[in-house]
């Protein structure tokens, strides 16, 4: 897994390969990051993943947790059907503030308020 965050209008953190226990660390740090940097709410591109296990989920929701504690917003972009049934069967399109969008485009729409 790669992580890498690009502060070019939100802040976007990109995550490629697979996400389980092995590497799931890497990414609590990058979004723990994330969270202190934008508080407001960020982007987690989510289009090169193929595979996230329980780990990954884990990362996310506290990523999420982090920004509520704000008022902020969470827009993740996944169009990985496997990782997409991941996300829904935790309901995550049920949370708010919570948002799964199929570009960053969309996702950044999404930060905004315009969805």
């Amino acid at each position: 897994m790669d992580v890498k965050v690009i502060r070019d209008g939100h802040l976007l953190v990109r995550v490629n390969g697979e996400v389980d226990y092995s590497n799931s660390e890497e990414l609590d740090s990058a979004l723990r990051c994330a969270v202190r940097d934008a508080p407001t709410g960020f982007v987690i591109d989510l289009t090169s993943v193929e595979y996230m296990d329980s780990a990954g989920v884990q990362s996310l929701l506290s990523a999420y947790k982090g920004l509520m504690k704000s008022g902020g917003r969470l827009a993740v972009v996944v169009t990985d059907s496997n990782v997409k049934g991941i996300l829904d069967i935790i309901n995550a399109n049920r949370l708010p503030n919570f948002f799964i969008c199929g570009s960053v485009k969309a996702a950044e729409l999404a930060l905004d308020g315009n969805t």
